[in-house]
């Protein structure tokens, strides 16, 4: 089949409604996908490509999971210190 992204589909699940496979990521883990999302490229890793690129997670998973927005704030705030290159390091000086 291939490898799409970091993604290198195992085999299809067949309890599924939707055409979902089982995929081993190049971290190792495992992770569950549909196959128009492999082939699209909206689907290109487990979610560990977020934190090796420090893309932040979507504004709508937040959403959809019904987590709360002073959590989504405190989160954005604490990605935004550890990718801001101009931040300042306060635990360097210890």
């Amino acid at each position: 089949m291939g490898q799409y992204g970091l993604l290198t589909p195992l085999y299809k699940l067949h309890n599924s409604k939707e055409n979902k496979y089982l995929c081993l990521c190049d971290c190792g883990n495992l992770t569950e996908t549909r196959y128009s999302y492999l082939t699209s490229g909206h689907t290109k890793s487990c979610g560990c490509l977020h934190f090796k690129t420090g893309v932040a997670v979507p504004k709508n998973y937040y959403k959809d999971n019904n987590i709360s927005k002073r959590l989504r704030y405190v989160y954005d705030s604490m990605l935004s210190r550890c990718y801001n290159k101009t931040t300042i390091n306060v635990l360097a000086d210890i």
